[in-house]
């Protein structure tokens, strides 16, 4: 369980702590004399505490307090767990049983399915295989007979209590399987087994089936399919789920609340899924029970369901921690040279192998998932072994020296010098209710690696779940043949952008078995050694099925395999030997000759050459399956020569074999053009400036924010001529983001008045200018207009579209104004904004859209003979009035034309106005989502620049270093386009009348990739002494690992590097890593409208 920290910002769990370490024990010891780690009992349940209270019996230590609590722990692993089962013939109960048990019903053991009567004549017990304390324990829903004429069929109700009531007192809890014909028998049986204080849950098992049905019936209703993560099956699965309830309380059961109901696939793979309502169903069973009882649930059933990985895993770090702290306390070692406390290396191998059975990780489980997810074994154990790091440390490690290496990769923020330092004194505290208990200093070790282990392990099963049910694309793995030496060497560390001497780097010796090099989690380049060559006086002989057998499970693994050709004239016969026992397996094979002399000159007849002597060996080959490429760092990074061509070969196979990111980048059917998707861009404007382009990238960087225009640099001019009595004030406001009037009425004669947004934290670059009243009852009408233009003629010029607010008398003055406007060649819209009052609340669609129709065309026809009468020639269509209210409510949101007369002022402005306004004049309309959407994806390459990620950068493109603040910043303004900010938040809950907090909820669950941006914070990385932890610089590829769904991704940009095309065209390296930014931005944006989208409807429409 998690730590309660003194400073609730920093994630050191140690109390008065110095802010560094220093090399002299003295002060070390000083330092951390009083230091404390308190491990609270936020995800305890009261069982829990009770049992914890019990084993302390008032000791004063955790030493005197550990044998009981070992002793306790040790004999719950014993508890044992019974679940009735209850339902009607045909409800899919023997199926559940069978299927929780992980067993098919042919397979011994299973209990028989029928669909057409009852097969339960008796109580019959179904212990689980794995471990036969857990029992499914099925009850007949009648009684059997024998008479004269057979067996027969009845209830009574005090035989059934005299026959099978005592089994029934010993279950923990009851699943009650029905269907919608539900019959009094299993009605009276619930409601006996409630009657006995038990926990009674309803089962609806086979909705597959009526999934089936109704999509089958009612096809329109599922129009995108009927998977269970569908918003149409979740509907009609919650439809099922109230029918059922509904039929309950009409039987007479009483009421049932919905939580008591679970709807169902009996299915084997849809039960270990999880699927539907299965994972509730699991974690409410657990819940139900003791701890010893969930402990045994927990640790013993297979469970291949995401949804419940994280709770196992909280109810792990508590249980199983604890119980390994007292353990190690029993046994009480001498201390690990090096490190102040007794450590035993069993205590932590037995909670590895427990934990990693708990989570379905085992072997076991895994051979189960691959039957059920049609996965390979092998590459679902590599999958899991390739992750937990830590897991394999702990459980290969033997001797003080492994020990001290896993507590120093577990606790980052110690030192091997802290580590030896013997004086150091800590302390761990347990919550016996309300009160603490000391433990030894054993205990913060123990427990930091234990969690550290649990904490990997859980990811590592969601994970790994996606991966083998199709979530998420399995790691690609690329096989590399051939003799050993320093080209093939240089190669294996310049394709994952590592020079020779960098760690991690490939040291070029010579290996014995294949050994894998990582370059992300989903891209693996295995090394494969050479056969062995057997000698003889006359004659070479490779051992090939010798070969086979140890290494072949690991060759059949490879996507695709790289053979490398040291010499032409020397192609070893036992690299051809296992490129041919590739291309048995149907594995790609391309042959890669390093050669720095011929990178410059025609390689033709290289390459025709290097054919002809491989023909001869191998087979048929194409020439376009021959690379000669250099090995050289800055070649291979930068994609000089060859290496293109090499990446597209590989990619097309990966691309095969479905482990790319086809929504990242692809190869078209159409051409052999390797594409990043580019379907949602917009033009690049004319942010970028002219001679853009051909500027220094050296200089470009030193100046980013110099040489671009951005949004936040646009002024915009709003001009506002009004009617008298045409709600001006109350519409300025609004439209501004005022709730209450800041717009007052201009007296005539006087100067414009000026007003910015109400938002204080968006840039104050959008005025709106209301000008002032006149009237020509006072004097000359043309000395009036004369006297007027002279004052506001600039005034007018400088506005970028006027809106004409008319009353309900379109005044003569404001017509002249107006024309004034349209002689300095600006757009003027036509605006009733006090609409609301002539359409009131409760019309109908189809009457409002009438009443609008008819005032539009009788606005129009005032407005058309005032102009007229001023010799005006323009003509006012429909398209030009736009009748809104200037509510703020009715501003806020999509009321009347509002959404229609904010594209129309869009539509006049510049590009870079139009984003400015979509920024600036802020609102909750769903139809503004689109429109939002594509100025923001506009944007994006201006962000791109000043991301950084057009600087110099000599190394692969996914290493190109980026400007996370930046990107967070990119974050923050799209959230607040779009509506989503804390502010905006409290908007949305006034407009709704909903609780801010269920909307904050709302938001942050549907904002995947923006959770994902914010989580590499400083605060994220465990800290144990209190050593600073600088945070290293982002690249694109942090930035992938942060957002991307899944890790295809960043195994597609790396397998590419600079290899592809885009539509937007620009040539130089650093601009496809700019594109790629472009590519991610878009990605958060369109990520942010679809959240919009589905919180308006939330909000406004199904609420």
């Amino acid at each position: 369980m998690d730590e309660q920290l003194s400073a609730p910002d920093n994630d050191n769990p140690f109390k008065d702590r110095k802010d560094s370490i220093t090399s002299d024990s003295s002060e070390l010891d000083a330092c951390f004399q009083n230091a404390q780690l308190i491990i609270t009992d936020e995800h305890m349940s009261q069982a829990e505490r009770d049992e914890l209270k019990a084993c302390a019996d008032g000791s004063a230590t955790f030493e005197e307090m550990a044998p009981r609590l070992h002793s306790k722990l040790q004999v719950a692993k014993e508890a044992s767990v019974n679940i009735g089962i209850v339902g009607d013939a045909g409800a899919g109960k023997s199926t559940f049983i069978n299927s929780f048990r992980g067993l098919r019903p042919d397979e011994e053991g299973a209990a028989k399915v029928s669909a057409v009567r009852h097969t339960t004549n008796e109580v019959t017990r179904y212990p689980v295989p794995d471990n036969q304390n857990i029992v499914l324990v099925d009850f007949p829903g009648v009684i059997f007979r024998s008479t004269d004429q057979g067996v027969v069929e009845e209830f009574d109700t005090k035989s059934y209590l005299d026959l099978y009531g005592s089994e029934m007192e010993k279950c923990d809890l009851f699943l009650i399987f029905v269907t919608l014909r539900m019959s009094n028998n299993i009605i009276w049986i619930a409601k006996e087994a409630r009657k006995m204080e038990k926990n009674v849950f309803f089962v609806r098992s086979k909705f597959d089936i009526d999934l089936a049905n109704e999509s089958r019936d009612h096809p329109s209703r599922f129009p995108k399919g009927t998977s269970h993560i569908m918003e149409e099956t979740q509907a009609f699965l919650q439809k099922v789920r109230q029918a059922t309830a509904q039929e309950l309380s009409r039987h007479g059961y009483g009421e049932v609340k919905e939580t008591k109901v679970f709807v169902i696939s009996g299915l084997l793979a849809d039960v270990h899924a999880g699927t539907y309502d299965r994972s509730n169903l699991r974690i409410t069973i657990c819940n139900t029970v003791s701890p010893a009882k969930k402990a045994v649930l927990l640790t013993s059933l297979p469970d291949f369901a995401i949804d419940t990985v994280h709770d196992r895993a909280e109810f792990l770090r508590s249980r199983e921690v604890i119980g390994a702290i007292a353990l190690n306390t029993i046994i009480s070692l001498a201390p690990v040279p090096g490190l102040p406390v007794a450590l035993d290396i069993g205590v932590l191998i037995a909670g590895y192998h427990r934990v990693k059975a708990a989570l379905s990780l085992n072997d076991k489980s895994l051979k189960r998932l691959a039957e059920l997810g049609k996965k390979d074994y092998n590459s679902l154990r590599s999958f899991v072994d390739r992750r937990l790091v830590l897991g394999e440390r702990i459980k290969n490690a033997s001797g003080p020296h492994a020990i001290r290496g896993i507590v120093a990769a577990t606790t980052s923020g110690l030192t091997i010098g802290a580590l030896a330092v013997t004086t150091l004194a800590l302390n761990v505290s347990l919550p016996i209710v309300g009160a603490l208990i000391a433990a030894p200093a054993s205990a913060a070790y123990v427990y930091f690696i234990m969690r550290e282990m649990i904490n990997e392990m859980e990811s590592c099963a969601v994970d790994l779940f996606k991966y083998a049910y199709g979530l998420e694309p399995g790691p690609a793995y690329i096989g590399v043949l051939g003799k050993e030496c320093s080209s093939r060497t240089k190669f294996l560390n310049a394709i994952r952008g590592l020079r020779n001497n960098d760690p991690g780097a490939s040291d070029g010796k010579a290996i014995k078995k294949p050994t894998e090099h990582t370059s992300s989690n989903n891209l693996v380049f295995v090394e494969f050694p050479s056969p062995q060559v057997k000698k003889s006086l006359f004659q070479r002989k490779i051992d090939k099925e010798a070969y086979r057998k140890s290494f072949g499970d690991k060759l059949k693994q490879c996507e695709v395999c790289l053979a490398f050709i040291e010499e032409l004239e020397d192609i070893t016969d036992e690299m051809i030997t296992v490129a041919k026992m590739a291309r048995e397996e149907k594995i790609k094979v391309l042959f890669v000759w390093p050669n720095n002399s011929h990178l410059s000159t025609d390689q033709s007849d290289m390459i025709s050459k290097c054919q002809r002597n491989l023909k001869k060996l191998y087979g048929d080959i194409d020439a376009s399956d021959i690379f000669i490429i250099s090995t050289e760092y800055e070649a291979m990074t930068g994609d000089r020569g060859r290496m293109p061509a090499l990446r597209h070969a590989i990619f097309k196979e990966l691309q095969d074999a479905d482990k790319t990111d086809r929504s990242m980048m692809h190869f078209s059917s159409e051409s052999d053009i390797l594409q990043l998707d580019e379907r949602d861009a917009g033009p690049m404007l004319n942010s970028l400036p002219d001679g853009f382009w051909d500027e220094e990238m050296t200089d470009l960087t030193k100046s980013k924010d110099d040489c671009v225009s951005k949004w936040e640099q646009t002024m915009i001019r709003i001009g506002i001529i009004s009617d008298h009595g045409a709600g001006t004030n109350t519409f300025i406001s609004s439209l501004l983001g005022y709730r209450e009037k800041v717009a007052s009425r201009t007296a005539a004669g006087s100067t414009q008045t000026e007003y910015t947004s109400a938002d204080t934290q968006r840039p104050q670059n959008l005025t709106v200018v209301r000008f002032p009243a006149v009237s020509f009852q006072i004097g000359i009408k043309e000395d009036i207009k004369s006297r007027y233009m002279k004052c506001q003629k600039d005034n007018i010029n400088h506005c970028d579209i006027f809106l004409v607010l008319c009353g309900e008398v379109v005044a003569t003055e404001t017509i002249s104004l107006t024309v004034e406007a349209m002689k300095k060649d600006k757009k003027v819209l036509f605006v009733k904004s006090k609409f609301d009052t002539e359409c009131g609340p409760k019309a109908k669609p189809q009457e409002r859209e009438a009443i609008m129709k008819r005032v539009k065309q009788s606005l129009a026809d005032a407005i058309q003979n005032k102009l007229s009468a001023e010799g005006c020639t323009t003509t006012v269509t429909l398209n030009d009035l736009f009748l809104v209210s200037g509510k703020w409510e009715n501003v806020m949101l999509e009321a009347f034309d509002m959404v229609k007369l904010r594209e129309a002022m869009i539509k006049e402005l510049s590009a870079l106005q139009k984003q400015a306004f979509v920024m600036l004049c802020k609102d909750y309309s769903p139809g503004m989502i689109p429109t939002k959407s594509t100025l923001l994806k506009q944007m994006v390459w201006t962000q791109a620049v000043q991301s950084g990620a057009l600087r110099p950068w000599a190394g692969l493109m996914v290493d190109t270093p980026v400007d996370l603040e930046k990107l967070r910043e990119f974050c923050e303004v799209y959230k607040k386009c779009f509506g989503l900010d804390h502010d905006s938040q409290e908007d949305l809950a006034e407009l709704s009348a909903t609780d801010k907090e269920f909307i904050q909820e709302s938001v942050e669950s549907k904002l995947t990739m923006c959770k994902g941006l914010y989580g590499a914070t400083k605060e994220d990385q465990p800290d144990l002494l209190g050593a600073t932890n600088s945070l290293p610089q982002t690249s694109i590829r942090d930035l992938a690992g942060m957002v991307s769904k899944n890790g295809s991704t960043l195994m597609t940009l790396e397998v590419a590097n600079y290899s592809f095309e885009t539509h937007v065209n620009y040539g130089l390296p650093e601009g496809k890593a700019m594109r790629v930014m472009a590519h991610f931005l878009r990605k958060i944006i369109t990520e942010q409208a679809e959240c919009a989208q589905a919180l308006y409807e939330e909000l406004f429409v199904t609420k």
